[in-house]
């Protein structure tokens, strides 16, 4: 009953302690305020519980219940008779803490309430060193009072230490794997870069080659049309002796212009062929328009595959660079090697734009 009355005293004191050091929080000032409103019904005769305390404390106040008032609360198993004792302990405890109630005019008036005013009296010489044993493992004691969850903590530190040395073990070891796979992966990234501009240069080369043999074979035929129109023009019929001799005039096939030859890259949504220009270009162009020597404003267009670059974006999207201006006739999984145009498409040169309506779209085939 005396270590409940001590116990709610000490615990105020220790409050107005702290209340003088810093300001206090709503929670901490709320609990503060009922435990003095409640202290001032506390009596020896009719002492507030412990019981009572700790709920009113345990959310503001959980250091101060742990520090102070439980260890206060434990020195119930001393005998009555061993009220010095009793504030030697409380004396000591409140030393480890660091506060200096101690030495306050109250606390003082507390320790004169309880031990009478004798309480300054010389006390025996066993009774001084039962005291002074009793503060040495009090002191001890209250420092211990903490060691169940110090040791709970320092329990689940070292539990805690393995999965974290784990994991920063397998991080060293994946961290240096993925460093050498994506040393890797750049090393084949170059070497592919190379061979693919290699592939290209020796691509192109081929098709000027293949655009020269063209030249030359249109060449050879301009020449032989107009070597047989030259031959016609020379023949004449035998004149007749007998007869008045008549002219007789042959037809002569004038050497037809060679067409107008323009190239285009992406159809727009609204199906204009776009990028025209007088050369294939690499990068750009997909479609070749021959224009109808009898009407500027019309054209035949096909498929032509200039490059790699443009027949990878043409083979993977197909809806944008051919279905605008092509009808399929199989589907672009079945590319290989190729693309044929099975059926021309035309072109109408309408506002400065080659455009295709859905009727001329040309028909095409991944082979």
């Amino acid at each position: 009953m005396t270590v409940d009355y001590i116990n709610s005293k000490i615990l105020l004191l220790y409050m107005e302690e702290i209340k003088a050091q810093r300001d206090l929080d709503d929670q901490e000032k709320s609990s503060y305020d009922e435990l003095k409103k409640i202290n001032i019904k506390n009596n020896l005769e009719k002492p507030i519980d412990f019981k009572t305390l700790s709920p009113i404390l345990s959310k503001a106040w959980p250091t101060t219940i742990k520090k102070i008032a439980n260890p206060i609360d434990s020195f119930k198993n001393l005998d009555k008779k061993d009220l010095i004792v009793l504030f030697f302990k409380v004396d000591s405890l409140l030393n480890v803490r660091k506060s200096e109630i101690s030495s306050d005019k109250a606390f003082i008036k507390l320790k004169k309430e309880i031990l009478g005013e004798n309480s300054k009296a010389e006390v025996s010489k066993e009774v001084q060193n039962e005291i002074e044993a009793r503060s040495t493992n009090q002191v001890v004691s209250s420092r211990s009072i903490e060691t169940p969850d110090q040791k709970s903590s320092n329990s689940w530190s070292y539990y805690l230490m393995i999965p974290i040395l784990l994991f920063m073990l397998s991080t060293l070891f994946f961290g240096f794997k993925y460093n050498t796979v994506r040393k890797d992966l750049k090393e084949q990234k170059k070497k592919y870069s190379i061979l693919e501009n290699d592939y290209d240069q020796n691509d192109n080369k081929l098709k000027q080659k293949q655009n020269e043999i063209d030249e030359l074979v249109n060449s050879i035929k301009y020449q032989s049309n107009t070597h047989q129109v030259t031959s016609n023009q020379n023949l004449r019929p035998d004149p007749i002796v007998e007869e008045r001799p008549t002219e007789v005039s042959f037809p002569v096939e004038e050497p037809k212009n060679s067409p107008t030859i323009l190239y285009a890259g992406k159809p727009s949504v609204d199906h204009f062929l776009t990028n025209i220009s007088n050369e294939p270009l690499n990068n750009t162009t997909i479609f070749k328009l021959v224009i109808s020597p009898n009407n500027e404003h019309l054209a035949e267009f096909e498929v032509i595959l200039v490059d790699n670059f443009m027949t990878r974006n043409i083979t993977n999207q197909p809806d944008d660079y051919l279905y605008r201006v092509c009808n399929n006739e199989n589907f672009n999984k079945e590319f290989k090697r190729e693309i044929i145009t099975t059926k021309k498409g035309k072109a109408e040169l309408i506002d400065g734009n080659w455009t295709v309506k859905e009727e001329n779209k040309a028909t095409i085939k991944f082979q």
